[in-house]
């Protein structure tokens, strides 16, 4: 039982870091295809890199946090286990 909550936890891991992605690209591509349209400009590419790096830097933080968690249950355990 154990063993498949952590696959389930694991797999939405991986789903939440593939849809932070995405979204970030996407929403970052539409705003600079919209101002190419609108303004007349070449921007979209600035914009596509934009956001490249924000989900990169979100789906980071986001591993982080639960490696972090992870380190912080596993020390928990190993201290209620020595007393």
């Amino acid at each position: 039982m154990k063993e498949r909550r952590t696959i389930v936890k694991m797999l939405s891991l991986i789903t939440q870091v593939g849809l932070t992605m995405i979204v970030a690209i996407f929403l970052c591509g539409g705003i600079g295809y919209w101002i190419d349209n609108r303004f007349g400009s070449n921007v979209i590419i600035w914009f596509l890199l934009l956001g490249i790096a924000s989900g990169y830097s979100a789906a980071h933080s986001l591993i982080k946090s639960v490696i972090s968690d992870k380190k912080e249950s596993q020390h928990d355990t190993e201290t209620k286990s020595d007393t």
